[in-house]
């Protein structure tokens, strides 16, 4: 037993080791690491672990570059991890530049991807979408609407056949109408004896047809200009400079003509500044005089006004955006917006300047005395203001109707198989229509 217990305390007393430090009990000092046996390459790892004991840069613990070489020794070569991967960037559109939204990391270049990350426009392949995003695209239709396919044969941006506007014309008491054959004929009541319901001779080529106050004006094919009718402020005459006239409209006593540049020229009475063209006034696109005042629309669907503003007609309000037709009435103005509603400002003495609730699906209007008239896409139309002659009672029967116009107190409309109707104020036979008057131009 005594021999068993010794040899017991012998090897439990046995001395320990330190690793890499060659003292027993740990309390040596020398703290130098052993340099494997088989290191060639001096990198501190032995062949049996290091791939490529000839080469010092490669090891275990080295960094992965782009080579051609297993630099850390994990049996992959050029792993996307490296140190030195380039970036890739897709190039969705193939022309040859890249989505700098979109990449990936590898030592070699990846089908579908290029270097470089230059592609401003990385889905269209020409790098020239339109202003509708669309690649390659040709923009919004006629109309300014993306996506848009246009106006419907015979209609316009406004969603009717707008040039039908040009085709009659309410003045105060006498009407014009225009032929398919460019000739135009007169009816009413001509009050003051200046002529305005006898249509001068030689007046053909007309596309566009306006009646004034007293006076009448007409647009030719070739951008000339004819007028007839009460001439003392000069409304009833063209100034001998005018040329390249594209849209008319003819006021109280004057006139307003716009040109195919977008400027407009105005002449006649100018007592409130009416025939005042605004300086810098420009891109215009449609233009409509009043008794006093006058409307100007602008390509970027504004609008300015400027004249008589007893009643503020010619002040624009600030919120009103996207128009495509205006109309002036005597003391008030019309607005039709690209989504068919009307706004109105300006007198509002008979209800003209107030819309009727919910009123929608628009698509022409025009103002008189004091009331207003719009057309509805279906054909319908709709009135409001001032009523005593029955001008704001649209009369139940008529349908097909392809343009309007609103007189002082009476109005006229056109149908889509070239005849008209009218009602309201009728004691000189201006609201009624000649048995002989021919059928009218409908596009």
């Amino acid at each position: 037993m005594k021999q068993a217990l010794m040899m017991l305390v012998i090897m439990g007393c046995a001395p320990t080791v330190s690793p890499n430090t060659g003292s027993e009990n740990g309390e040596g000092t020398d703290s130098t690491v052993t340099t494997p046996s088989n290191d060639a390459d001096k990198d501190g790892f032995d062949a049996k672990i290091d791939c490529d004991d000839s080469n010092g840069s490669v090891n275990p613990d080295a960094d992965e570059v782009c080579d051609g070489i297993d630099n850390n020794c994990d049996g992959d070569v050029d792993e996307d991890s490296a140190v030195d991967a380039p970036l890739w960037y897709a190039d969705t559109d193939g022309d040859g530049l890249g989505d700098a939204d979109e990449w990936q990391v590898s030592c070699e270049a990846i089908d579908g991807y290029v270097s470089n990350s230059d592609d401003p426009e990385p889905d269209c392949e020409s790098n020239d979408t339109d202003v509708c995003g669309v690649c390659g695209g040709a923009g919004p239709d006629e109309c300014g609407i993306c996506g848009g396919a246009g106006p419907a044969d015979g209609f316009t941006c406004s969603g009717v056949a707008e040039d039908n506007q040009n085709n009659i014309s309410a003045g105060p008491s006498v009407n014009l109408v225009l032929h398919s054959d460019g000739t135009v004929s007169a009816w009413g009541y001509d009050e003051f004896g200046y002529g305005q319901d006898a249509v001068p001779a030689g007046i053909a080529d007309v596309e566009m047809v306006r009646a004034g106050g007293a006076h009448n004006i007409t647009l030719h094919s070739d951008g000339s200009m004819s007028a007839w009718g009460w001439d003392g402020y000069g409304q009833g005459s063209v100034p001998a400079s005018m040329s390249d006239v594209v849209g008319i409209s003819a006021g109280g006593a004057h006139n307003l003509a716009l040109h195919s540049d977008g400027s407009v020229t105005a002449w006649g009475l100018d007592n409130h500044g009416q025939s005042t063209v605004p300086e810098g006034l420009s891109d215009v696109v449609e233009v409509a005089a009043g008794l006093y005042h006058s409307l100007a629309l602008h390509a970027d669907g504004s609008v300015s006004g400027w004249g008589n503003n007893n009643y503020d007609q010619s002040i624009v309000p600030e919120s009103l955006s996207n128009v495509v037709a205006i109309s002036a009435g005597e003391w008030h103005s019309l607005a039709l917006g690209s989504d068919g509603r009307v706004y109105a400002w300006g007198c509002d003495d008979y209800g003209q300047s107030t819309v009727p609730f919910g009123l929608s699906d628009v698509v022409a209007m025009s103002g008189g005395h004091g009331h207003s008239l719009v057309l509805h896409a279906n054909g319908s139309m709709t009135a409001w203001g001032w009523d005593e002659y029955g001008q704001s009672t649209v009369p139940g029967a008529l349908t097909d109707v392809v343009a309007i116009s609103a007189a002082t107190y009476y109005s006229i409309v056109l149908h889509s198989d070239g005849s008209v109707s009218a009602w309201g104020y009728n004691e000189s036979g201006q609201a009624g229509v000649p048995d002989d008057l021919g059928e009218v131009l409908v596009y």
